[in-house]
């Protein structure tokens, strides 16, 4: 195994302690985690994830500083798909709670590092995906949003942040942005705990 660009490296140790915060409020694969869990939880999803991939969406021709595209990496559409099926419509959708205590995304770096987070996230989806397959023969469009591409998928996102820290040098507003958006996550599934 290659060992990790030293950005990635870095943003995993200087995250441990915010990831863990949030990944202790996803409990799916705790045992009594129930559909009805399981819908909560993608709505509170949903309303993170939506204004977050707004706001990352509206910096457009930005993301030419950078090697990286988010074009097909968004997910909140996909958990509408997931919550329509869910029983969640559109008109119950959007009188869904929405967070509005943004991550700071004012720079192409910060906005990758929130991708940092967006993007680990699907790494971790893959194995819930499998758990919610084998426990409830459910698939999630959500969690296993790349299947079988997204160790690809990871890597070329892992290539492109590397790059332009490299390029930029700015690995700190990178790790700031990553830490700002756990931060404004870990907030937001509290606000609901």
């Amino acid at each position: 195994m290659s060992p990790l660009p030293p950005i990635l490296d870095r943003l995993k140790q200087d995250t441990r302690a915010h990831h863990d915060r949030v990944e202790a409020q996803v409990r799916v694969l705790e045992p009594g985690f129930t559909l009805a869990d399981y819908r909560e939880l993608l709505a509170r999803m949903w309303g993170f994830y939506r204004p977050v991939e707004d706001q990352l969406a509206s910096f457009g021709e930005r993301w030419r500083e950078s090697d990286f595209t988010p074009e097909g990496r968004w997910k909140a559409s996909l958990l509408e798909r997931e919550l329509a099926e869910w029983g969640i419509g559109r008109d119950a959708l959007a009188r869904l709670p929405v967070c509005t205590d943004l991550p700071a995304l004012d720079s192409v770096a910060a906005a990758l590092g929130c991708m940092y987070v967006l993007e680990g996230a699907t790494l971790g989806g893959a194995i819930i995906a499998r758990q919610l397959q084998r426990v409830w023969g459910t698939r999630s469009a959500f969690f296993g949003s790349y299947g079988s591409s997204t160790g690809a998928m990871w890597k070329a996102f892992g290539c492109a942040l590397a790059a332009y820290e490299a390029d930029t040098g700015c690995g700190e507003l990178i790790i700031h942005g990553a830490c700002d958006t756990f931060n404004k996550l870990d907030a937001w599934f509290r606000e609901a705990a």
